[in-house]
Parts: structure tokens; sequence; C-alpha cells
């Protein structure tokens, strides 16, 4: 019997230059009942992942909140070390109490915390995508972007994107100046940690009309509201 290959799906591109493969492979069901604890059968789930690469898979979507914890490890224990070009995209922002009990979390500390320990657990040094898996109503979204925005810019994630917003993060390695959310001001970045002065927030960068873009001591904008490099990425989903 021919072995499958999930390379017949085809493919898409991810922040603009990351191919994967369209038929990935979601680690949410490898935990415990109601996705809380670990499964089972802890053996067969290591197994099940360890097959993934096998069948032609070079995407694994995840999340802290799966377990909490246990899908990320289980991902580590099964395939570290990673064969080269599997992309393992996971998420942070939610809170689990019990089985089937979610709470969003986007408090700037609490998101900084998610990423470096999901970078422990999958034992990565960079999450390829990283996505904010759910808004905090309690929290201004500009200040959980731009906190994600800020550990891009220091390479702890290469794309990064909202579940329930188109919002794209772009990186920033050589600075960039662009229109704040509040559209009273501009402001500049070397590092995509940029305040704007008439509000006092981080600035969001987006794709949004009237945004336009120009490389830090540059009077002239690169045109459209496309940055010089950029990464784009859709809503993620559970």
């Amino acid at each position: 019997m021919k072995t499958p290959n999930a390379a017949a799906s085809g493919s898409f591109t991810i922040g603009g230059d990351l191919r994967v493969v369209r038929l990935g492979f979601g680690a949410m069901r490898i935990t415990g009942p109601g996705i809380w604890g670990p499964p089972a059968d802890r053996g067969e789930a290591v197994r099940t992942l360890q097959r993934v690469p096998d069948l032609g898979i070079d995407f694994i979507d995840t999340a802290d909140s799966y377990g909490p914890f246990v899908s990320e490890d289980l991902i580590a224990e099964a395939l570290h070390p990673y064969p080269h070009g599997l992309v393992i995209a996971t998420k942070g922002g939610l809170t689990r109490t019990g089985p089937e009990e979610w709470h969003p979390v986007g408090r700037p500390e609490y998101l900084t915390q998610c990423l470096e320990m999901s970078l422990r657990r999958l034992r990565l040094d960079c999450i390829d995508l990283y996505q904010f898996h759910e808004i905090d109503a309690q929290v201004p979204l500009e200040e959980s972007i731009g906190t994600l925005a800020v550990l891009q810019a220091q390479a702890r994630s290469v794309t990064s994107a909202s579940r329930t917003s188109t919002s794209t993060i772009w990186p920033a390695p050589g600075g960039w100046r662009g229109w704040c959310p509040c559209r009273t001001g501009t402001t500049s970045s070397t590092a995509a940690a940029t305040m704007c002065s008439p509000c006092a927030k981080p600035t969001v960068w987006g794709s949004s009309p009237g945004h336009r873009w120009t490389t830090v001591g540059s009077a002239d904008p690169v045109g459209g509201s496309t940055p010089p490099r950029h990464a784009t990425a859709s809503p993620c989903h559970s």
C-alpha cells in the first residue's frame, strides 16, 4: 500500500517567505479529554507525532494552553532534534482552569512569559510562527501586539499574528517609520519597541489604509502600506 504524502495537498507561504505544505498537523488533540492534562496513552501520542514527518507534513500547530503545556512537551519529546524544514507554530495568551475552560490574558508581561516558556518547552531558539491566541478585552490590543513586535525584533519569533485579527507584526531589522494607530503623529523605531508621543502607546505595524513607511533617516515614503521587508499572516484557528 502506497504511503500517503501530504505534499499532494499543495503548499502556501507564511510571512512571504516561509513555504509549508498545506496539509499540516494540529496538535491540540494529543492531550487529555477537554484539552486538559496528559493523553490516556502517552506512548501512542509520541508515536503519532513521530509519524508526522514520514507523511510529508512539515507544519505542526500547537499552543501552550493545550494541556496546558502538554502538547508542546510531547512535540519536543517526540521530534527533537527536529527534522530539517519542520515548522512548529505555537500560541500564547490563554490561561486554563480546567477541561474546556479558556481565559484570555493579553498583558505584556504574560505574553512575554508565554513565548519564553514555549521556547524552553519546544527546545527552540526562535519560533517561526507565534500566534496571539485570543484578544483580551481588558488589555488594549496595541499593548499586546506591541509586546509581540518587541519580541519579534529580538528574534524570539519570526512571524506573529492574532487569532482574531488580520493585523500583522512587521519585522524591523533596520527600523521603520510609520503612522501610529492614533493617526496623530509618526514614530520611529530601530527595534519595533516603538512609542508614539501623542498617545504614549506602542505602534502597531499594520496594513490599514493611510499607513506609510520609510526607512529610519529617510524622508521618502517606501510607497503604499508595505515596508521594505514584511511578513504577513492570516488569522489562525484553533
